[in-house]
């Protein structure tokens, strides 16, 4: 299921909470980043839960465009900010979600 999870300023609503994984992998970000227009999620972000229970997946958009599709993440798939936009006009909270695995 997915549920949005809003935050604040000008339009850039996802939060960061940065898992341990994340901060090993890119010490140069903070733990926390509120809605803004340097969020490594970009300016939405679904977050993804299964029973109440927050999964620590996002399907979110990105300040480094160039890392789409690429195995770089911490459970997250990142789009296009234009496009995760869209998709949050789009789809409700509640909305089943389906993830396919990678496939290499």
């Amino acid at each position: 299921m997915v549920r949005q999870r809003l935050g604040a300023a000008e339009g850039y609503l996802a939060e960061l909470n940065a898992p341990a994984e994340m901060l090993q992998r890119r010490p140069d970000i903070p733990k926390f980043v509120k809605g803004c227009p340097d969020n490594p999620l970009g300016p939405r972000a679904l977050y993804l839960y299964r029973d109440g229970r927050d999964l620590l997946y996002r399907i979110r958009g990105t300040t480094r465009p160039w890392t789409i599709g690429g195995d770089v993440s911490s459970g997250c798939i990142r789009m296009l900010n234009e496009d995760v936009i869209g998709l949050c006009q789009r789809v409700p909270t509640g909305t089943r979600v389906l993830v396919h695995p990678y496939l290499t």
